[in-house]
């Protein structure tokens, strides 16, 4: 069955009614009714009607059936503008503006071309995919405040949020992560999970603070100034045989502002200990109490000098021969022990008592400055010269001279015993 001309007059009435119901015309409206479904074999064309042709369609719209498929397309008002089922490529294209009111669920890919713009909330359920592997595209979220925002620039391969970033939750960094740029760094802060501690990168101060313990397992070099307020543990428990080995090393100094205690031996390798630099004020080495042996100078082999502070009797022991250069002043007494000696040097000597204003004294006198009496003068050489040949006594002169020479003596003599009796030699009685 077929119409030639649906618009031909002539045709109207013998179109009314046909099989009853199922296809019926009426002439008035001019409208074609067909009741139930229509097959249409072949192609369904408007010819070549240019009138705009406007359709509603009260039901579902089927094109194709499952597995087999066909193009949708519909054009818009602008060249090159449409909305395409692409039945071979079983996906959506479109090419325009697309607006969406209310949620929209897509399932498998969705692939934008331009630049969309999205107004509203959208949320995406699985994984959102910009570009492909070795192409890709910039993104960019912005915030409320004006120039903060969040960029994946493509360009760059690269992160860069311009504001505040906060992470709750766990983070991976694979690759190095750089804050700031060489001499305009920012504030980097750890948190702990106590009160108060944390791990801070202070830029004003270039360095590091941290608020709570830190440990280091393996070699650290610091480079710089380390300031630890608190207690420092260095759980390293195997000795140093040098300095290289040693559990906490440094290249330069060691300064310590308080005290510095050391549970087992303190190894000095080719240096000394120097107070040169010290300020003002006395640098004491103090001794534990009442111990027979609170401090020991030793060689490999045995004690040199030994430091007793039993209570009481605080000594100092010295052992080998010792050479001491300099002045040394002991203020207290100086105990030998028995069968020791004193030696001197036989090329130039050794004075006891620099100076005569300096005193000194033996076998527990009280010491005195060097004796000086006019007494002690030299009395000249006798001149008694009698010739005793057991014939011829003594003149008279001769006598006097006897008499004289015996009396300077005696002076002299007096002034020798008052001398030795003041400095101890000589007890001067029984």
């Amino acid at each position: 069955m077929s119409f030639d001309n649906i618009r031909n007059p002539q045709l109207r009435e013998d179109l009314v009614d046909i099989f009853g119901d199922i296809i019926s015309y009426d002439s008035g409206t001019d409208t074609l009714t067909i009741a139930g479904n229509v097959n249409i074999t072949g192609s369904l064309s408007y010819g070549s009607v240019s009138v705009p042709v406007s359709q509603s369609l009260l039901g579902t719209l089927t094109v194709g059936i499952s597995g087999t498929g066909y193009d949708v397309k519909y054009w818009g008002d602008t060249a090159g503008k449409y909305w395409l089922w692409d039945e071979s490529a079983d996906g959506v294209v479109l090419v325009g503006t697309f607006t969406e009111t209310g949620n929209m669920a897509v399932t498998g890919t969705f692939t934008l071309t331009g630049a969309p713009t999205i107004t509203g909330n959208a949320t995406i359920i699985g994984t959102l995919t910009v570009g492909v592997d070795n192409t890709g595209h910039d993104v960019k979220f912005f915030g409320a405040t004006t120039n903060k925002y969040w960029l994946w620039d493509e360009s760059e391969d690269e992160m860069v949020i311009v504001g505040t970033m906060d992470i709750t939750g766990n983070s991976q960094f694979t690759g190095t992560v750089t804050v700031g740029v060489n001499d305009t760094g920012h504030d980097v802060k750890f948190y702990g999970a106590g009160t108060g501690k944390y791990w801070l990168w202070d830029e004003s101060e270039d360095g590091v603070v941290i608020v709570g313990t830190m440990s280091i397992t393996g070699a650290t070099a610091l480079t710089g100034t380390l300031t630890a307020s608190g207690v420092t543990n260095v759980s390293c428990t195997t000795d140093a045989s040098a300095v290289g080995t040693a559990a906490l090393k440094t290249a330069g100094g060691l300064g310590v502002a308080k005290k510095a205690y050391i549970g087992t031996d303190l190894v000095l390798v080719a240096k000394g200990i120097d107070m040169s630099t010290a300020g003002t004020g006395s640098y004491d080495i103090t001794l534990k109490t009442n111990m027979a042996d609170a401090l020991s100078i030793k060689d490999s082999a045995a004690d040199i000098i030994v430091f007793a502070t039993t209570t009481g009797t605080p000594v100092v022991t010295v052992t080998p021969i010792s050479t001491f250069t300099g002045i040394v002043t002991i203020n207290g007494g100086i105990t030998m022990g028995d069968a020791k000696n004193i030696a001197v040097n036989t090329t130039t000597g050794t004075k006891i008592g620099t100076a005569t204003a300096q005193k000194l004294g033996f076998w527990n006198v009280t010491p005195v400055v060097q004796q000086a009496s006019a007494d002690q003068a030299d009395q000249g050489a006798m001149t008694f010269a009698h010739s005793w040949n057991g014939s011829t006594d003594p003149t008279l002169a001769e006598g006097d001279k006897i008499i004289a020479d015996l009396a300077a003596l005696d002076t002299l003599l007096t002034a020798i015993r008052t001398a030795l009796v003041n400095v101890g030699i000589m007890k001067g009685a029984a």
